[in-house]
């Protein structure tokens, strides 16, 4: 009822007064000034040098609602943001952190859009605590938190929850969550404490850190806003802005697309991923890399498919008949004009066009990182089944341009109920969308470790070797 009250006083407030509000301030300057951090969820800078992160996208998506340009403001330190934000330097902040205790009178919080557990972080192969009490009796060990953060406030809530353990904690001012957890990965620390979100995107980069035990359940991640008074303009914008995002599915969307094959992370294949990229990637790197251009695909895509198919394995054979790095069946490569599906460089070759021609079956309404997705799944079950999907997502009211949408009734397939409506039938679509999730996790771990770039003679030799095989008419 408060929240609705809010909402409809707002209203009033909004368009009733004769002054400038301030979200029409913000539209007539043209400009939304935003605070936020650097982090692997947040906000940061992928390989091809574009800034990425959920939090700024979801502002980006805002600012061009509002028809204004984002402005970001990245303090060094995080504790910097949220006096940022009730000193009204930045117009709300999107840290991807939840809000401590001390500033609630002073900030106003956003609607909800993510829920976010937090764990206590250690290395796997090192004592592992299993609860709180344990971790108190590790006198030789160390916990290690932000200083001035959910964190820090955490560990002191507990200390009064819990007077009869004693915690060996520090909080340091010079260090975030990220560097916390590479240190944990490196030995430097003990433990460290990061949400569920966190953990995920850093456990790509640090395969060997793992949650050691729950320390407080899901909590909700949101903007945070200064309290304006009576100008609530800005905030309820915020309201409707995430209202349109959920019904429409792009907030789905988005967080499937950063956190979507984090899910059940495995530890071991990511380990060994990591270890045949020093050890047997810079052998095919080149002819991955011809092979995309030729394509125009991105040559870590078709390094992860490969991976997927035969762990870069030349002599991998199925029991169905399919074989070669890129795992072609006998039809594929006839269709691909590849003549040899044992030799690596053309089945790379072979690989590269098929993906390339899955590509162009995706309807043209599926873009971006969806379309992606569609074709991959497309390589491991056929374009036939994938369609199938879609066409079941969009009788059951989904929207079938969305790949999070499209894997769950790609995962139906093998129901009797939900195969008999589709055109061409019985499919193991569990298996598809666990190949797509782990062609994702490659493909990450790919552009975060930015593989050496191949030599020119290498690139050389792979591009002579390109000219020698006829490109096909798809």
């Amino acid at each position: 009822m408060e929240f609705l009250l809010t909402v409809l006083f707002g209203f009033i407030y909004t368009f009733a007064t004769p002054t400038e509000n301030l979200l029409q301030q913000v539209q007539r300057e043209g400009v939304l000034r935003v605070a936020t951090r650097r982090n692997l969820t947040t906000y940061y800078q992928d390989s091809e040098g574009q800034i990425a992160g959920l939090e700024y996208e979801l502002v980006q998506r805002f600012a061009q609602a509002l028809g204004v340009k984002a402005e970001f403001v990245l303090p060094e330190k995080n504790t910097d943001i949220l006096p940022l934000v009730i000193k009204r330097r930045v117009h709300f902040a999107a840290p991807g952190l939840i809000a401590t205790d001390n500033y609630q009178s002073s900030i106003r919080l956003g609607p909800n859009y993510q829920y976010a557990s937090l764990y206590v972080i250690y290395k796997r192969g090192t004592h592992r605590p299993r609860n709180l009490k344990q971790l108190g009796e590790m006198t030789d060990t160390c916990l290690l938190v932000p200083a001035n953060s959910l964190y820090e406030e955490q560990v002191h809530k507990l200390q009064q929850d819990y007077p009869d353990i004693s915690l060996h904690w520090k909080a340091s001012t010079e260090q975030n969550t990220r560097q916390m957890l590479a240190q944990v990965a490196q030995q430097y620390i003990n433990f460290t404490i990061a949400s569920e979100y966190e953990l995920k995107r850093a456990q790509g980069l640090y395969p060997d850190i793992k949650e050691a035990f729950l320390l407080s359940e899901g909590q909700n991640l949101s903007w945070i806003f200064p309290r304006f008074g009576q100008d609530e303009s800005l905030y309820l914008a915020s309201i409707l802005f995430f209202n349109r995002l959920r019904q429409s599915g792009e907030l789905e969307q988005l967080v499937d697309r950063y956190y979507g094959h984090t899910e059940d992370f495995n530890y071991y294949n990511i380990r060994v991923f990591k270890q045949k990229i020093k050890s047997l990637l810079p052998t095919y790197q080149a002819a991955f890399e011809a092979a995309a251009k030729e394509y125009n695909l991105d040559w870590r895509l078709l390094a992860a498919v490969a991976y997927q198919e035969s762990h870069w394995k030349i002599d991998a054979v199925s029991y169905t008949g399919v074989k070669g790095l890129m795992m072609l069946t006998q039809e594929t490569a006839k269709r691909m004009k590849i003549k040899d599906r044992t030799d690596p460089f053309e089945s790379i070759i072979g690989g590269a066009r098929y993906i390339n021609f899955l590509l162009k079956r995706v309807p043209e309404n599926v873009t971006g990182p969806d379309r992606t997705w569609m074709a991959v799944a497309a390589y491991n079950i056929g374009p036939g089944h994938v369609a199938d999907a879609r066409i079941l997502t969009r009788k059951q009211g989904k929207n079938p341009a969305f790949w999070h949408e499209v894997r769950s009734y790609l995962y139906k397939l093998s129901q009797p109920h939900w195969h008999r409506q589709t055109k061409h039938g019985y499919a193991r679509g569990f298996e598809a969308v666990a190949y797509v999730k782990n062609v994702r996790n490659f493909y990450d771990v790919l552009k975060r470790e930015q593989p050496t770039v191949s030599t020119s003679a290498e690139k050389e030799a792979a591009a002579k070797k390109l000219l020698d095989i006829k490109t096909p008419i798809l």
